[in-house]
């Protein structure tokens, strides 16, 4: 019940308000007392207001939006002749109130300048002006809650450059969005309430983060040195250009790995693969290593065709017993779509 007569009572102040704005106009010589408007709108949390205006003149629209912000509007009224609804169900602060006139100007083809406290109206859009500039190198602006800002952002972690094609989208048409590359600051010149959004944006998208992380690797069979060059060969094809960086920890037999966790994982996996023990030597042979880049069949089918080779040899009379064994103890690196011998 208590919210019914309250919505009432709403209703009844707003439907007062709209006709003393008509008043106002038709009769410009009545004068109203001290905050005769404001105490005619529901004030809801200081400086919140619910609105509820119909198909009004917005001329009336902007005399009431310069009595509850003290801006002065300067305008033709030949340029103001068309009709405005703005309805808030929600308390809506005076800062949105000022940009909403200011967006519902510019649908209309309007431009506008700002000059300490008073905002021209003009349809002339080749001039231009430096609004309120707002910026953490420089004290608080003197006019409070100003209807257009240029505020400087300066990036710490961010591309300003990447940052600015980001939000350029989300500004108006005759918003200015400037990047210097020199000082990584974004200047970004737009109704207040957008740029403080852009602001609230920044505050995540400048925030310290990388792509990269890290893992280690004990190293068991091979010495961390070898490992890490073998790795870098078959990895490479497949890295996309992310950095990986391979550091060994030779004291503890530790391999150090620096990149996306995707390539981590298949670092990993790799590492696992060539980290077995080398069989033993014969007289004054050297096993050596070959990677084969698969380019025509499938590794699997050409796993296939090698078994069967290393099967029809061991048919010779005296078969090839090392060639037989590079066979058989070939490795898949589907990674890189590679064959791995040793021998």
């Amino acid at each position: 019940m208590k919210g019914l007569v309250r919505k009432l009572r709403k209703n009844l102040l707003l439907d007062t308000a709209v006709c003393v704005f008509s008043l106002y106009v038709c009769h410009p010589s009545i004068v109203f007392a001290k905050d005769t408007v404001q105490n005619l709108m529901e004030k809801e949390d200081g400086e919140s207001y619910t609105i509820n205006f119909q198909n009004i003149s917005v001329i009336e629209y902007i005399k009431f939006v310069s009595k509850i912000t003290n801006v002065n509007f300067v305008f033709e009224d030949q340029d103001l002749q068309f009709t405005v609804t703005v309805v808030s169900e929600e308390p809506i602060t005076v800062k949105n109130i000022m940009s909403t006139l200011i967006q519902v100007l510019r649908i209309h083809g309007l431009a506008l300048l700002e000059q300490d406290n008073n905002l021209v109206i003009s349809r002339n859009s080749n001039v231009s002006q430096i609004s309120t500039i707002v910026s953490s190198d420089l004290p608080e602006p003197s006019v409070k809650n100003p209807p257009l800002v240029t505020r400087v952002f300066r990036l710490k972690n961010a591309n300003p450059n990447s940052i600015a094609a980001m939000i350029r989208p989300m500004t108006s048409a005759s918003a200015i969005i400037e990047v210097s590359p020199e000082t990584r600051q974004l200047i970004v010149m737009d109704v207040t309430t957008n740029v403080d959004k852009i602001a609230e944006l920044l505050l995540s998208l400048d925030a310290p983060h990388s792509p990269l992380d890290w893992d280690t690797y004990v190293v068991k069979s091979v010495t961390p040195t070898e490992l890490i060059a073998l790795v870098k060969e078959i990895v490479s094809p497949f890295a996309d250009g992310n950095s990986l960086i391979l550091v060994p920890q030779l004291d503890t037999n530790t391999i150090y790995i620096v990149s996306t966790p995707y390539l981590i994982d298949r670092v990993l996996t790799i590492m696992q693969d060539l980290d077995v023990p080398a069989k033993s030597k014969i007289g004054n042979q050297v096993e050596e290593i070959f990677i084969y880049k698969v380019q025509y069949q499938s590794p699997e089918s050409l796993e296939a065709s090698l078994k069967k080779v290393a099967t029809d040899l061991q048919k010779m009379t005296t078969p090839p017993e090392t060639l037989i064994d590079s066979i058989s103890n070939m490795k898949l690196i589907p990674e890189s779509n590679s064959m791995l011998f040793t021998g």
